[in-house]
């Protein structure tokens, strides 16, 4: 019996760590956009490139500037394309609102102290209220220079010896634009942390009764 016991422990734990790593994916991929355009800089950094620098800093065969552009267009400047787009709009917000809750699900199954499942839950409501519209702008906050004047100014951006962007077109600006969304985002990341709290509450309150109950 204490064996068997023994090895449905075992298993719990694991699979719990295995929850735990996939939690862990699900809150930090919705910001892989972010996270590449710092490694970028640090990378460019580490060869030692200046962002004011007039010769293209290349990393291997890409340039850093440009990676940089790259990744705010397909992001920020997708985003602002179509914003006037009610179906868009629409289903960006439903799928930060789903990714937020897929991260509650994996949070609930890998931890089960109801301390341990609220303070998590605060860290990502924190991160989906903050991140998805002003993470952009905190990445590439770094990047001012003579070369490249803040995105507000509507100039254009030079870094690494490269355009972000294009002469024309810095898509900074529409990271910046980003930050609208928040008045929509933000009470909905809360929101959907309010009920999974209420949820924890409740569902920690039947299980210690059950606990408690005469076998």
């Amino acid at each position: 019996m204490k064996m068997a016991n023994l090895e449905t422990a075992r298993s719990l734990e694991s699979g719990r760590r295995t929850y735990r790593l996939v939690f862990s994916l699900l809150a930090v991929l919705p910001f892989a956009p972010e996270i590449a355009i710092w490694i970028i800089i640090a990378l460019a950094r580490m060869t030692g490139c200046q962002l004011d620098q007039t010769q293209d800093c290349l990393l291997g065969p890409v340039s850093a500037g440009r990676a940089i552009g790259l990744v705010l267009q397909g992001t920020a400047g997708f985003i602002v394309a179509h914003a006037d787009s009610t179906k868009f709009g629409i289903g960006l917000f439903a799928t930060i609102a789903g990714w937020q809750t897929a991260c509650y699900w994996a949070l609930n199954q890998g931890w089960t102290g109801i301390w341990s499942r609220l303070s998590l839950g605060f860290v990502v409501a924190l991160l989906f209220t903050i991140m998805p519209y002003f993470g952009l702008t905190m990445a590439t906050s770094s990047l001012a220079s003579k070369t490249c004047p803040p995105a507000e100014q509507g100039r254009a951006c030079q870094v690494f010896g490269n355009y972000v962007g294009a002469a024309d077109y810095n898509p900074m600006l529409d990271a910046g634009q980003l930050g609208w969304l928040v008045l929509i985002g933000a009470p909905l990341a809360l929101g959907i942390f309010v009920a999974y709290s209420i949820w924890v509450v409740i569902a920690g309150i039947r299980s210690a009764k059950r606990i408690g109950e005469p076998a």
